[in-house]
């Protein structure tokens, strides 16, 4: 963890305010800043998105999200259901360099002015955003895929970044289910 979100954890000042702005804007820097369907396909083109989004909106932490890329390249794993989906997703050559590239850049341009953190979707927000029905996800499902984005985080752990956010959301999945799953990822971060 950084040192912005270390210190305001600890009680200290975080950038000399007692207060920590964390805005998750990911969907606001492509919309204003992003301005194309580059945004997932060009590293530099999203760096520059969110970098500039966040000179206006002065964020002390700075999200990479490595599900929404995912998310957004669905295409690339048509045909393909439940953890293959995810499989297919995490290993594609393209998405990789494209998350290398732009954690690098992003890692490199920003940590100066900002922490940089990963945001990686809990087992169910992903398969639910991959397009799986609730009702087919059950713990051995999750577990597979907490695996993968265990995998998925561990490729960037040299790259820099300060922390880690999972994103979590109401799927209608058990949640006790969700959060053992989880555990994973929680322990490997």
């Amino acid at each position: 963890m950084a040192g912005r979100v270390r210190a305001w954890l600890g009680g200290g000042p975080a950038g000399g305010s007692q207060n920590l702005r964390w805005l998750a804007f990911g969907g606001y820097a492509q919309r204003v800043f992003g301005g194309s369907p580059a945004w997932f396909s060009e590293p530099a083109r999203h760096v520059k998105g969110l970098t500039d989004a966040n000179k206006v909106l002065g964020s002390a932490v700075v999200e990479f999200d490595l599900g929404e890329l995912r998310v957004a390249r669905l295409e690339l794993a048509a045909g393909a259901t439940g953890v293959e989906r995810v499989r297919t997703l995490g290993g594609d050559a393209g998405l990789r360099a494209f998350g290398r590239d732009a954690i690098g850049a992003l890692v490199h341009g920003q940590s100066a002015k900002a922490d940089i953190f990963l945001a990686l979707p809990s087992p169910a927000t992903l398969l639910i955003a991959l397009g799986e029905d609730a009702s087919a996800i059950d713990f051995d499902l999750l577990d597979d895929v907490a695996t993968l984005l265990v995998g998925m985080m561990r490729e960037h752990a040299d790259a820099g970044v300060d922390g880690l956010v999972l994103t979590v959301s109401d799927t209608g999945v058990d949640a006790g289910d969700e959060l053992e799953a989880s555990e994973a990822i929680k322990n490997a971060a």
